[in-house]
């Protein structure tokens, strides 16, 4: 991930500030909010290699004297890719009267798996290789319907699904799962998310951020957030976008089956919502989180 902070060249810094965070902080002319967002929006598609497009429009830099713009870009290769001559058309249950088609990717090997009581969930890691990084699918029962997905989220938390991720072992695994592309940006939504988190100040005129600049007046006027990730047979290539205008804030690896030898057999089948992660299990940080709701396109 990389992060900078884009401020107005009419206002002083702190030279604190300035020594500290160098590498992070850009200056731009925002009285041509025109050429201001171009510059921001080539950054963002340079470090997501294009797959998140547009962050800001110019409209989003009026008034705006501090703006905060943070991309991430993340490719992986799976450690054991998926055959694309197995992948093929399979119904995905969005909701279970409702069966749609969808490319769907199939392979059997040996990978981490669990079942979590406390989350109502099957858990697979499927890992990347040459990496740290893996990707976790929590798939909620058929039977749960169009609620399963929901009920997962809602019982979600760090230590349950810590908890679950620890307690998962090598199984072979038969694993079944659509290839599947999803985008998303928020814009007011995000900075109503974040009021209901309890972060207000931060949008009003009680906002004091006086650290970065003796002249005060710095606040939170705009929030986006934009997110990629394409999932197929080779891998995983996301991207992950966000701005807030005035603000600035500092287990078994794929294997062949019968590698390990007599292990559990085990059917992972992603064809109704499931919610997925990409998380780093050297360091145990979570680097992305999402869901598939609906058949993919």
């Amino acid at each position: 991930m990389e992060g900078r902070a884009y401020l107005s060249g009419r206002r002083s810094l702190r030279p604190c500030v300035e020594e500290i965070l160098e590498d992070a902080l850009r200056t731009l002319d925002f009285s041509n909010v025109y050429r201001a967002a171009t510059d921001i929006n080539q950054w963002t598609a340079q470090v997501t290699r294009g797959r998140a497009g547009r962050l800001l429009q110019p409209n989003d830099l009026l008034g705006t004297n501090m703006v905060l713009a943070s991309a991430a870009g993340f490719k992986g290769a799976w450690a054991a890719p998926f055959d694309t001559s197995s992948s093929r058309l399979q119904p995905f249950y969005a909701a279970p009267e409702d069966p749609r088609d969808a490319v769907t990717m199939t392979q059997r090997g040996v990978f981490n798996y669990g079942e979590s009581e406390d989350l109502d969930v099957q858990i697979l890691e499927l890992p990347y290789a040459n990496s740290p990084v893996s990707l976790y699918v929590l798939l909620p029962p058929l039977s749960a319907g169009s609620r399963g997905l929901v009920d997962t989220v809602e019982r979600l938390s760090p230590p349950l699904l810590e908890s679950a991720l620890a307690a998962m072992s090598p199984a072979v695994v038969r694993v079944v799962m659509p290839k599947f592309k999803i985008e998303s940006q928020d814009g007011d939504s995000l900075q109503e998310t974040l009021s209901r988190l309890g972060v207000k100040d931060l949008f009003s005129e009680r906002a004091n951020l006086s650290v970065f600049s003796p002249e005060g007046n710095l606040r939170v006027g705009h929030a986006a957030h934009k997110s990629v990730m394409e999932v197929d047979e080779g891998g995983t290539d996301s991207s992950v976008s966000s701005s807030a205008k005035n603000f600035f804030v500092p287990p078994a690896r794929g294997r062949p089956a019968g590698e390990l030898g007599p292990l559990r057999n085990r059917v992972f089948v992603c064809n109704r919502p499931f919610a997925f992660l990409l998380r780093d299990t050297r360091a145990g940080r979570l680097l992305f989180m999402g869901a598939l709701k609906d058949a993919p396109v």
